[in-house]
């Protein structure tokens, strides 16, 4: 017997990562796809996704859009009232999307 759920097994990480970004939520793909959440979550951890709440999406976002007008990591980090290491990691995450 095969384990694990056919139909989320079978995303690859930019699927994935795209429903993250559309749904904001591993119930809402758990629904949409029939599966437990538990299956989405246990997909996204093999496939090393990390998920973020819409908020913060949204806030990373305008983050990578100052810092490609321009801004430093230090002014996006005073601005943002996070840590500029923080920035950096928020930055990359951005750029592998």
């Amino acid at each position: 017997m095969s384990r694990g759920h056919p139909k989320v097994a079978q995303l690859d990480k930019g699927e994935l990562k795209s429903l993250l970004r559309e749904y904001y939520s591993y119930e809402a793909i758990a629904n949409k796809f029939g599966v437990s959440r538990q299956a989405v979550f246990q997909q996204a951890r093999k496939l090393k996704i990390a998920r973020i709440g819409k908020v913060k999406y949204k806030r990373n976002r305008r983050i990578l859009k100052d810092r490609k007008i321009g801004m430093t990591q230090e002014v996006l980090a005073d601005k943002y009232e996070i840590s500029p290491a923080q920035i950096c990691r928020i930055l990359q995450f951005m750029e592998d999307e």
